[in-house]
């Protein structure tokens, strides 16, 4: 696959992770919705594989400051839903804290600091 495949394939996942976080903000407190649930987990899966994919096929290391920060936002978008289901953690604050790891990390992607 070319690197523009993957790269379509990493916005994609960003679009199925959104909706399914969408979904489960929406939803009732006591009972997230099944297919947000499902959308969640595949846009995870969408987002590591062509994510994995463009750093393969570009020879990045996996070590570089800015991808160990990608996975870190990677795993916080991850642990969303169990900070969803705590009553401490307002649905505003979600949205606000989605957005915010969105936009970090598109532009992590896009201008690749060297952080540290």
């Amino acid at each position: 696959m070319t690197p523009e495949t993957y790269k379509i394939a990493h916005i994609v996942g960003l679009l199925v992770l959104a909706l399914g976080l969408g979904a489960m903000l929406n939803g009732p407190k006591d009972s997230r919705p099944k297919i947000g649930m499902a959308m969640h987990g595949i846009g995870l899966l969408l987002l590591l594989v062509a994510g994995f994919g463009t750093l393969a096929k570009q020879n990045i290391e996996i070590t570089t400051s800015w991808v160990l920060c990608k996975l870190l936002i990677w795993c916080t978008f991850g642990a969303m839903p169990f900070f969803m289901n705590k009553p401490f953690f307002p649905r505003l604050v979600a949205w606000a804290l989605v957005i915010a790891l969105a936009g970090g990390s598109a532009y992590l992607g896009v201008m690749k600091p060297a952080l540290f």
